[in-house]
């Protein structure tokens, strides 16, 4: 996939995650600052409200322990660096 940041064009590939959180029923980007434009899809419960930033935040800590167990800590994605924070947002 083809995707723009700050002018320049990437191929990249999300990452799946296959874990269903909840009923799994919502699709979300989780993108970690650092190694932007790549990002994970996690499939979240249907009742995450993801403009309540508190309740997203403390909803994806087990979100981000499970990728981080799956692809390690590291600077190179899919390795998981959260040094810098991270974004999220649906994904229809």
């Amino acid at each position: 996939m083809i995707v723009k940041h700050w002018g320049k064009e990437y191929d990249i590939e999300p990452e799946i995650v296959e874990k269903k959180f909840g009923d799994g029923k919502q699709k979300i980007y989780i993108q970690p600052l650092n190694t932007r434009p790549d990002y994970y899809i996690v499939f979240i419960d249907s009742s995450i409200n993801l403009e309540d930033n508190d309740q997203t935040t403390d909803y994806l800590d087990e979100v981000l322990e499970h990728i981080e167990d799956l692809f390690g800590k590291g600077i190179n994605f899919p390795e998981l660096n959260l040094d810098c924070g991270y974004s999220w947002g649906n994904l229809d």
